[in-house]
């Protein structure tokens, strides 16, 4: 993480803004969740928006409001204010499309390519994963390998 945003490693400008976001939030909070005031922070540092990591990426997962109380039970109501987020695991992303490439032609988000070879290889399926990994070039990936 510090080799990507040090400029150390010169693949930190190929890297998507949401899996940017992803390795920022991991790294500063591991999986654990974070105030809203931080996560909209980072979000915004990587020129991202609330509903990109909610509901069109379904990456976050955010807790109930302070004022309404239990900040432990976490879910995926809209909006962060006043709230604890943290990452959505792996197998808690359910959006469509994952690993395929975006809307506009260009490649697949990194985290969106990882995720679903994740599912398939906590399922066993090691067969298929290895043929992910290859159609998704993540064997040969500088970001993964360096």
């Amino acid at each position: 993480m510090g080799r990507l945003l040090s400029g150390r490693n010169r693949t930190a400008g190929a890297i998507h803004e949401t899996t940017t976001y992803c390795l920022l939030h991991r790294h500063d909070c591991l999986m654990k969740g974070a105030p809203s005031g931080a996560v909209i922070l980072s979000w915004l540092s990587c020129n991202l928006k609330d509903a990109d990591l909610l509901e069109r990426n379904d990456l976050l997962v955010c807790g109930k409001s302070k004022q309404q109380g239990d900040t432990d039970d976490m879910n995926r109501e809209s909006g962060v204010s006043n709230r604890e987020c943290r990452l959505g695991r792996w197998s808690e992303r359910k959006i469509t499309g994952l690993g395929q490439s975006d809307t506009s032609g260009g490649a697949a988000r990194l985290v969106d390519s990882l995720h679903p070879a994740m599912h398939l290889w906590s399922q066993g399926n090691l067969a298929q994963f290895s043929t992910v990994l290859d159609a998704q070039a993540l064997r040969k990936s500088e970001v993964i390998v360096s």
